[in-house]
Order: structure tokens, then C-alpha cells, then sequence
């Protein structure tokens, strides 16, 4: 990420304004794997999320050690951390994403990475936290911190009391037979066997098969029609202007970043409660909007208004994870 430097005059020399980049951020460690390419291979993460990997899935040919990388993000703070901003662009037209779960994945021989092979794909069944009616798969460009349709189909395997499809067959192309599955020619019908990944694990599970290793994202288009194009300006109690500034909604597993550059002709805000619009320092400090200033805001008066919000430096530094999700109200 670019760091982002504001000088000033007067009583200030300087005051340093970083991107996703300031408090270590992007530190969500990834889970390590060795896969051996003559194998068909499955990975159980943590979460309980199940991923699939075809024998000779990776290009170039790697005659040393395969590792397989994987890690998920499941909430507002997570995004923060790993440095996602969850928004989505067609055409000029920017809409906002919730989150119902995303993971990235990569493999790398000997430390370089390698890309899947012609023809080959991983299906990943994630335990997501959330379930949303209208799940789509979305793929992260992040030069331009944007999401993108990935135009993959999104399967639901979700193992519930009332609700069970974990024996879905769209992506399997056969149902389960003495806890075998074979997959379709889209996984080069390859044999999995449950035995080797244990019980199934109970929740919303959402499959995809993937052809690119990468960041992706099991999401909703959030309709915000309602959404409040505002010129904003941001800036600290004491003076400062802030080059760039997060918003996020109570209700929606979503959080948004925003640039200097983004302020007068992108920046919008849902009409509703329970917003949080902060920033981080480099030096682990954040700052906060006063969440009653900002509940009593008519924010639906503010279109195509000009409107300074401004932010007071918390005294303390967070800690820790939950310190942070704490002091900035997201979750």
C-alpha cells in the first residue's frame, strides 16, 4: 500500500496519514500447507471450511516443495486488518458489498507463486458466519482495491438441522456414496473421499470452484439506492485534515475506505443509525466521529451538500484485535 504524507503550516510541522498499511495492518496470518502435486489433496481450515485441490493443479512445473496458502476474513475488523475495501465497480457505478465470507488462497514453489493449470480447479467450501439469500462469488483487483464479479457459480453445502444440503451434487456431479464423492470434469473427476477430512461440519457452507488463485469474497450486492452523495471533508478536533477515512454500518458486514481523492464526488452514506467513521495513524492511534454528532445527523439534508465530520483522536492505543474493534465500533 502507498503511504500518504499531508503537511501543514502553522503550529503543526507534520502529521503522517497512512493507508490499510498503519497499526501492522494486513496481519491476518496465513495457514500453511504442503501439497504433493501427484495427490489429490484436501485441507480442513480451522473454521471448519473445506478445500479440494486436484493432483498436477499448479503451473510451472515445481520440482521442489508446494505450499498451499489460505486464510478467511469473516467481519468488519478482519477487513480492516487485511486491508479490503468492499467496494464493487461496474461501469463507473461503485455499490457497496456485505459479506457473508471471504478467503484467499495461494501456492508458491520454493517461495514463488505458482498459478492453477489449464483446466484445473479448486473448490472451496467455506463455513461462513453469515447467510444471505442472494450470495454471489466476487474476486478482489487489488491494484485498484475494488471487488469484481468473479462469474463463478456459488453452491449452497450448508449442514443444518432443518435445512441440510451437504449432499448438494452441482458441483460434485455425483451424490455421496459410502462417504465417497466424484467430482465432475470441471475437477477433473477426481475422488474425494470424507473419511480423509472427517465429519462434515454443521453450518452455512458455501461452495465455488475457482480457476485463479486470489482473493474471493461470498457476498451481497447491497442495494443502496438510498445511499447520500456528500462533498465531505474530514478533520480532527484539533485542526488537522485527514487524507483518508473508513466508514462502516452496524447492521451491514461491510466497511468502506475512502481516499482525499474520493471525498467530493464519491463519498455516500446510508440514512440510517449506528455508523462508525474513523482513521488510524501510523503510530497505532485512531481517531472517531462522537456516534450521538453523528446519529443526530439528517443525513438524507446533506445530498450534494458540502459537510466537514469531525473526528476526535482517541486518547488510548488499542491493543490487541478486540481492542481495536472496540474503539472503532465494528465488529
Amino acid at each position: 500500500m502507498k503511504k500518504r504524507v499531508k503537511k501543514y503550516l502553522g503550529p503543526f510541522l507534520f502529521i503522517q496519514f497512512f493507508t490499510l498499511n498503519c497499526l501492522a495492518l494486513d496481519n491476518i496470518p496465513f495457514a500453511e500447507y504442503i501439497y504433493n502435486g501427484k495427490n489429490c489433496f484436501s485441507i480442513r481450515y480451522t473454521s471448519g471450511s473445506l478445500i479440494f485441490i486436484p493432483e498436477d493443479a499448479f503451473t510451472p512445473a515445481c520440482t521442489g516443495t508446494i505450499k498451499i496458502k489460505y486464510r478467511e476474513m469473516h467481519s468488519k475488523v478482519d477487513m480492516l486488518e487485511a486491508g479490503i475495501n468492499m467496494i464493487y465497480e461496474e461501469n463507473g457505478k461503485r455499490r457497496m458489498l456485505e459479506s457473508a465470507g471471504m478467503f484467499e488462497i495461494y501456492a508458491e514453489c520454493n517461495g514463488k507463486p505458482l498459478e492453477l493449470a489449464p483446466n484445473k480447479t479448486i473448490q472451496v467450501r467455506m463455513r461462513c458466519k453469515r447467510n444471505f439469500p442472494q450470495v454471489e462469488a466476487f474476486v478482489y483487483d487489488k491494484k485498484k482495491n475494488i471487488w469484481g464479479k468473479a462469474g463463478i457459480p456459488v453452491v449452497d453445502f450448508s449442514y443444518l438441522k432443518n435445512n441440510n444440503n451437504k449432499d448438494n451434487t452441482s458441483m460434485w456431479g455425483s451424490s455421496s456414496r459410502g462417504g465417497n464423492y466424484v467430482m465432475n470434469d470441471s475437477l477433473e473427476n477426481m475422488l474425494m473421499v470424507t473419511s480423509i477430512i472427517g465429519t462434515l461440519p454443521d453450518g452455512y457452507i458455501k461452495g465455488m470452484n475457482i480457476k485463479t488463485m486470489g482473493l474471493y469474497n461470498y457476498d451481497y450486492l447491497y442495494h443502496d439506492e438510498k445511499a447520500v452523495p456528500i462533498m465531505a471533508s474530514f478533520k480532527l478536533t484539533t485542526g488537522e485534515t485527514i487524507s483518508e477515512a473508513y466508514v462502516a454500518y452496524r447492521s451491514i458486514n461491510s466497511l468502506i475506505h475512502y481516499f482525499a481523492e474520493d471525498y467530493k464526488e464519491k463519498f455516500v452514506l446510508l440514512p440510517v443509525k449506528g455508523i462508525s467513521i474513523f482513521c488510524i495513524f501510523k503510530d497505532g492511534s485512531c481517531a472517531i466521529m462522537d456516534q450521538k454528532k453523528l446519529d443526530a445527523l439528517d443525513i438524507s439534508a446533506l445530498k450534494n451538500k458540502e459537510y466537514e465530520f469531525i473526528l476526535e483522536k482517541q486518547p488510548a492505543k488499542p491493543k490487541n484485535k478486540n481492542e481495536l474493534a472496540k474503539a472503532l465500533r465494528i465488529d
